[in-house]
């Protein structure tokens, strides 16, 4: 009887044992839910190309990570930062900017260490010429960009317009109501067309402007 009852035990304990396994292997299959985490960019550009590719690749999925790339104007992005509306911002010029001015941000990591801005001018175009220079804000990286190219091209008697954006900045040197506009890629390959800009040996020595410095890719986040 003792054998029997002994039996029994070890048969029901075997049980409970195999039919866990499945239980077990299942709960390991169970996906952890992702963070959600919220960036804004200046603008979907090929400059924060890292990023959507990431996405696209589905490699921040890997890490537990569901982005969320909200393009919005620099002076926005910060204050909805500021605001903890959003995670990160890639305005990493302004981003500074206000940290230095007392804003509780700070820089997480720079995926470009070198400007890749160019300045743009339309045909027939000198740099004595040039009046007034489109650039996506005022006080913005491509502001200060532009004040040293035209500087070294020794034009600084120039007027700064800000169009909110590098499109719009675009825009503005197609439609002619600016003499030359800072761009970024992809708008600086479409001035390789042949019409829009022909004197090209006097911005190439200009080009990438503030070597020192850094690109407008740097995520900052509030501490």
């Amino acid at each position: 009887m003792t054998r029997m009852k002994s039996l029994r035990v070890t048969a029901v304990a075997l049980a409970i044992s195999i039919g866990g396994l499945p239980l077990s292997a299942h709960s390991q299959d169970i996906k952890k839910p992702l963070e959600k985490v919220r960036l804004t960019v200046p603008a979907k550009s090929l400059t924060f190309i890292p990023y959507y590719f990431g996405k696209a690749h589905r490699l921040y999925e890997k890490e537990g990570i569901d982005l969320e790339l909200i393009v919005m104007r620099p002076p926005i992005g910060v204050t909805a930062l500021q605001a903890g509306e959003v995670d990160y911002s890639a305005a990493g010029g302004l981003s500074v900017r206000a940290a230095m001015k007392g804003l509780p941000l700070r820089t997480i990591m720079f995926i470009q260490t070198r400007l890749s801005f160019s300045l743009i001018g339309q045909p027939g175009t000198v740099p004595a010429k040039i009046r007034n220079v489109a650039v996506s804000g005022i006080g913005s990286l491509a502001h200060y960009a532009a004040i040293t190219v035209m500087k070294r091209l020794g034009n600084e008697k120039v007027a700064y317009i800000s169009t909110n954006t590098t499109p719009n900045s675009y825009t503005a040197l197609l439609g002619k109501a600016t003499d030359a506009a800072i761009l970024t890629p992809p708008y600086t390959f479409y001035g390789d067309s042949g019409w829009l800009f022909r004197s090209r040996k006097y911005f190439r020595r200009a080009r990438s402007a503030g070597r020192p410095g850094h690109e407008n890719t740097s995520p900052s986040r509030s501490p």
